[in-house]
């Protein structure tokens, strides 16, 4: 997997949402701030059939306590079909944390405005 910094020097990758037994790419901001799985917009949720499961209450990095839907779908990720918890958001960006890049190792560039994800079986090694 390879991404880009965007002008606000975030790191951003492709990634694939399944709506619909269909494959569509967006945007993603690696948000290494949050430690969950994948925070998508409602607006973007609501063309999904995934599975609401319930809520989760998470703090911001201001103090401020959140609370938002969390559903379980499918996602592609480094080329692989994941089913995972998603957790809704009000804003416009997708946000991949950093539960998502367990077990590997994530290289950004700043200078060249580049990163490079390269997978290996354990970090711990």
């Amino acid at each position: 997997m390879k991404g880009l910094l965007n002008p606000n020097f975030e790191p951003i990758i492709k990634i694939g949402l399944i709506i619909d037994n269909k494959i569509k790419s967006f945007n993603a901001i690696i948000d290494t701030g949050f430690n969950g799985f994948i925070s998508i917009p409602h607006k973007i949720i609501k063309q999904t059939s995934w599975q609401f499961i319930g809520y989760e209450a998470y703090e911001l990095a201001s103090g401020e306590t959140m609370k938002d839907k969390v559903y379980l779908g499918d996602i592609l990720f480094c080329k692989q079909k994941l089913y995972t918890y998603i957790l809704a958001n009000k804003t416009d960006d997708i946000l991949i944390v950093t539960k998502q890049f367990a077990n590997k190792i994530l290289t950004i560039n700043f200078k060249k405005k580049e990163m490079i994800e390269n997978k290996i079986d354990s970090i711990y090694k």
